[in-house]
């Protein structure tokens, strides 16, 4: 059985809102870890020498490091690292070469970050400073636990923000569910009314990334299936 788990609900939606966390299959597994690494943490702490796993999956939104990397684009993790360890993990090779056949997926590497990054400065940062065209905040600890585990780790993450694109802070979510407190959006806006102009943007970036990573997570379960 291999473990699929992404950080927030609306990443493991599929068409029509269908919740795939909902649809436990003999091959597959679904879960959430919650945003961030403390969360998911957590939770492995509680999966820690569980069921016998085939493999973990970790899937879900990146933003791009990259000019060349768009929102909407498809990649398949190869090699991923953190900026507070020298260590780096790299995806099963098996899985790995299987995956990227899956139409419209390309190779990536990432960096997972402890805090939200937001600022088109920070993501230059992270581009000067690292060899990768992506950043989340989950992957790193998602491989760490297959490592502890001794099962392969592959990860999948469609792009939502480009390298040009500022987001909203990190407050305005629920750690471990991903969903907008409205609220604090609401008080954000009120501090600042001009970023009113930004969210339809967000907005139609988010369902481009969800369609993608929704066809992208049934391509390669597909695949896996078939493989066995």
């Amino acid at each position: 059985m291999i473990l699929v788990v992404a950080a927030m609900k609306r990443e493991l939606e599929g068409p029509f809102g269908m919740n795939r966390a909902e649809s436990d299959s003999p091959e597959f597994k679904f879960s959430y870890t919650g945003m961030g690494k403390d969360m998911v943490k957590k939770k492995f702490r509680a999966w820690r020498g569980g069921s016998k796993l085939d493999g973990v999956m970790s899937v879900g939104f990146a933003g791009s490091i990259d000019p060349e990397l768009g929102s909407g684009e498809t990649c398949l993790v190869e090699h991923v690292q953190t900026p507070s360890s020298d260590r780096y993990y790299t995806a099963d090779e098996r899985l790995f070469g299987l995956l990227l056949d899956v139409e419209g997926m390309r190779a990536a590497d990432l960096v997972s970050v402890e805090d939200t990054v937001t600022s088109v400065e920070e993501k230059m940062n992270l581009a000067s400073e690292f060899d990768a065209q992506m950043i989340d905040q989950e992957s790193y600890w998602v491989a760490e636990f297959a490592e502890t585990e001794d099962v392969p780790f592959v990860g999948i993450r469609v792009i939502y923000d480009e390298i040009d694109q500022e987001l909203p802070p990190s407050g305005l979510y629920e750690e471990e569910t991903g969903q907008v407190r409205a609220e604090k959006v609401l008080k954000w806006l009120m501090r600042d009314p001009r970023q009113l102009f930004s969210l339809p943007r967000l907005g139609v970036r988010s369902l481009i990334a969800r369609g993608k990573l929704s066809c992208a997570i049934e391509d390669s379960l597909r695949v896996l299936g078939e493989v066995g």
